[in-house]
């Protein structure tokens, strides 16, 4: 028999050996070059976790040697030389126990990244313990906490909150303030703790106001929470009115 017509019958392109070739070879670069920017982009996310928390650590060092100044511990040597002087050897020993107890906290403090709130609060009471033993105990310290804060379960960052009560001890009150109070309360805010120092003292003119916004200790705190959360200035905010009083807020990002 002679074969009048011979049909061939190619396969589709997309079944041939240089398409499955060429998309081979495609999905080959697409997955190297995918997995290599992957692989930068959470270098890059590293080194930038890796300078964050270095920048944290030198922070709460920063903080630490505010907090343990020799202007600070001045203050406490004479407080308690002036004791002894005075006689008071009882005001004396409970100064030294409140001023050794509370370099034994900084120092724990300052090795830790995050503290229970509990702790915070005690290291507050000993604080202002220790500074109002100073103006005989005539400023009236009130520490309130909401019914809804669970002080043993939150965790926040060390020495964000004391260089506020300090500046309202050293700023807001003299020999000559009526009826001197300084309040420190917690709530919860969404995701947020909400820290509120207020005072009656004597507030701030707008140019001392700017002032305390720049001092170094507050600078750091600003600097910290920037760290710790996106927006700085909705962490914290500073008011202050002349023979009013100053009214701090710290909001500090749970979890």
């Amino acid at each position: 028999l002679t074969h009048l017509l011979k049909i061939i019958i190619n396969p589709p392109f997309w079944k041939s050996w240089w398409f499955i070739m060429g998309i081979s070879v495609l999905i080959l670069v697409l997955s190297i070059t995918i997995i290599k920017r992957r692989i930068l982009r959470i270098t890059r996310q590293e080194k930038a976790k890796g300078k964050i928390q270095k920048r944290l650590a030198e922070t709460k060092m920063e903080a630490l040697q505010s907090q343990m100044n020799p202007h600070f511990i001045f203050n406490a040597m004479n407080s308690i030389q002036n004791f002894i002087l005075d006689n008071n050897t009882d005001a004396a020993l409970m100064y030294m126990g409140e001023f050794s107890k509370l370099i034994r906290q900084t120092l724990n403090n300052s090795a830790k990244i995050r503290i229970s709130l509990e702790d915070e609060i005690h290291y507050l009471q000993s604080y202002t313990t220790l500074e109002n033993l100073r103006f005989n105990d005539r400023i009236a310290v009130q520490i309130q906490i909401d019914e809804m804060v669970d002080v043993s379960a939150i965790a926040i960052p060390p020495m964000l909150i004391q260089p506020f009560v300090e500046n309202a001890f050293v700023h807001a009150f003299n020999s000559k303030s009526l009826n001197p109070q300084l309040q420190i309360s917690f709530q919860l805010e969404s995701d947020f703790l909400v820290c509120e120092i207020k005072d009656n003292g004597n507030g701030m003119p707008t140019s001392k106001n700017n002032e305390l916004s720049q001092s170094r200790g507050i600078q750091l705190v600003r600097e910290r929470l920037s760290l710790l959360q996106v927006d700085a200035n909705f962490a914290l905010t500073v008011s202050s009115v002349p023979n009013q009083g100053t009214t701090v807020l710290i909001r500090i990002k749970l979890g």
